[in-house]
């Protein structure tokens, strides 16, 4: 039994007591919330058994049903009254869970954002460096078909350097065996001139000297 009488004005005094540290709309974060519903569900279980105390000495008074009638009263606004305080905190707990499920999920999104962005941005650098590369390479390789193209060019003017110089060489060889050819027919010439030219003198002297 409790010390002092219990009354249907002591139980609502539970319920008014924690509505005074948690009044409507007060519970403001995870901490306030579960200190409300650890009061909130102390206060109510002491409201049920000072109800039930209470409710066990109206049997022993003469307006029985008016004493169990105020009591229940009391004890069914005292739990509504806290009832409506552990709606409130649990309400705030699970949008407060809400609200840092979203913000985890938004910091999730970003985060994912992020890391595709930096994900697309080294892509299209490595993009930007592979074609780079191509250039330089394709750049490379026509600066080397230009030096093999130069340098045939520059080995096919020295074959037709060299060409016309054998040729101009042969031309003169050809002209000088020509000259010396002439030179011997020449010779040749005037050999056989010079041979018919004693036979015919031999001839005229062979003449006279069978002349009488």
């Amino acid at each position: 039994m409790h010390a002092n009488p219990i009354t249907p004005e002591l139980i609502r005094a539970q319920a008014d007591r924690v509505e005074q540290i948690f009044p409507p709309r007060s519970v403001t974060s995870f901490e306030r919330a579960d200190a409300a519903l650890a009061q909130a569900q102390s206060a109510s279980l002491r409201i049920q058994w000072m109800g039930y105390d209470l409710e066990v000495a109206c049997y022993q008074r003469f307006f029985t049903q008016s004493c169990l009638n105020e009591v229940k009263a009391s004890v069914r606004d005292s739990l509504h009254k806290l009832r409506s305080l552990e709606i409130e905190a649990e309400q705030f707990k699970r949008f407060e869970r809400d609200r840092q499920n979203e913000q985890e999920q938004q910091r999730k999104i970003n985060q994912a954002e992020r890391e595709a962005a930096a994900l697309s941005q080294e892509y299209e650098q490595r993009q930007r460096e592979f074609v780079q590369r191509q250039e330089q390479a394709q750049r490379e390789l026509a600066e080397q078909d230009a030096r093999a193209i130069e340098r045939a060019a520059a080995a096919e003017k020295e074959r037709a350097r060299r060409t016309s110089r054998s040729s101009e060489l042969e031309a003169k060889q050809r002209a000088e065996a020509e000259r010396v050819q002439q030179r011997q027919d020449n010779v040749k010439a005037f050999e056989k001139k010079q041979k018919e030219a004693l036979e015919r003198q031999k001839k005229m002297q062979d003449k006279k000297k069978s002349k009488p």
